[in-house]
């Protein structure tokens, strides 16, 4: 690996595209262990800024995909910290939108690196795992706005967890064909996506 994509942390150094899938890991795992103690809703916008800022860091050899994920990642973070303060349920579609935008940003950017790559080394299969999250990411935010723009659009488990954990859950579950058949797509467009 070329030295620019390291920093070193303690005298340790650590690639790029680590910091990202570390984030990626917690949203993961601490979102449904902590569900019970915190207010779920901060947990999870402070996990997915973690992920911003690291998937930014990820992204940031590249000036002009660096400020098209930097354009998304600033609205998508103040409209859900705003979202505390103002009784307006617009500003949480409105910032998983620009989480969509920066999620498929992200995705093709670390993708095209993927594949560009000459060798095979640690920091990009970490690459690769962080885009396979990223991307079960941005479907569960298409299947969100498919569900909030048209109710009904999947059979959820109603009184369980919120949309988005369930749409979450959803998106990796049919990325990787288990298909539990909990949650099901509800109409012709659901089915289709």
């Amino acid at each position: 690996m070329s030295r620019e994509t390291h920093v070193t942390f303690l005298g340790i150094r650590i690639a790029r595209f680590l910091f990202l899938f570390i984030s990626i890991i917690l949203m993961m795992v601490l979102r449904p262990i902590m569900e019970d103690f915190i207010r779920l809703s901060i947990l999870t916008d402070i996990l997915f800024a973690a992920i911003l800022i690291s998937g930014l860091w990820a992204v940031s050899r590249r000036r002009e995909v660096f400020v098209m994920a930097l354009l998304a990642a600033i609205p998508a973070l103040v409209l859900e910290w705003v979202a505390y303060f103002v009784e307006f349920p617009a500003l949480g579609s409105l910032s998983r939108f620009f989480l969509a935008i920066f999620f498929g940003v992200t995705s093709v950017a670390l993708l095209s690196h993927i594949l560009k790559a000459k060798e095979v080394t640690a920091d990009l299969i970490v690459g690769a795992a962080s885009t396979y999250f990223l991307i079960g990411f941005l479907w569960a935010f298409v299947f969100f706005f498919l569900e909030t723009f048209s109710p009904g659009s999947f059979h959820l488990e109603r009184g369980q967890a919120d949309m988005d954990s369930q749409l979450i859950y959803y998106s990796f579950v049919k990325r990787t064909n288990v298909g539990y058949g909990d949650i099901t797509a509800a109409t012709i467009t659901g089915r289709s996506l």
